[in-house]
């Protein structure tokens, strides 16, 4: 494998890690977090772990850090300084490899930015100051990159929104002939 091929893949990871991120908190802010549990408990299977590329299972100790640190934030009220112990011991014990390490870190300012009540954009800012500066996204791809998630996901809604209408005239079809 090339060097510039391995770089565009850790580039991905870390935009696929963002674009997640970011899903997840504007879905906690809009829905609040019971609306996530069952995504957390089955990432793998998760629409919304899915929406960005499928379930990342070569890093899928970054991946289960945010599921449980997500658990305990659903669970109680865990604040900054509790989410930074957690996240301490999680990167402690789950043998990350160098190029883990900074999806970690990113993950890891994301969620305290959360805490700390910033928006899920701003948040995932936070995140990708984490990244070092070979594989860092620049400001603006990440911003496109998240304004190309929020147009698929406003059309994801339309689409089910549409759906919901059709289905509804068919069974308000059905009530008129009934009579």
């Amino acid at each position: 494998m090339s060097l510039l091929s391995f770089k565009t893949r850790k580039v991905e990871a870390h935009l696929q890690l963002l674009g997640t991120l970011f899903l997840i908190l504007s879905r906690i802010r809009t829905k609040g977090l019971l609306d996530i549990e069952t995504d957390i408990e089955d990432p793998e299977s998760s629409p919304l772990f899915n929406s960005v590329a499928v379930y990342d299972k070569a890093n899928d100790a970054v991946y289960t850090a945010l599921c449980d640190a997500l658990r305990l934030m659903l669970v109680g009220s865990l604040d900054v300084s509790g989410m930074e112990r957690y996240l301490a011991a999680c990167r402690n014990t789950a043998g990350l490899s160098d190029a883990q390490e900074s999806l970690f870190e990113t993950l890891r300012l994301s969620l305290i930015a959360t805490l700390e009540n910033y928006a899920p954009q701003i948040a995932v800012e936070f995140g990708r100051q984490g990244i070092p500066v070979k594989l860092k996204p620049s400001f603006t791809e990440l911003d496109n990159f998240l304004r190309e998630l929020r147009r698929d996901d406003h059309e994801r809604m339309l689409k089910t929104r549409q759906d919901v209408d059709i289905a509804l005239d068919s069974f308000y079809a059905t009530l008129e002939t009934d009579r």
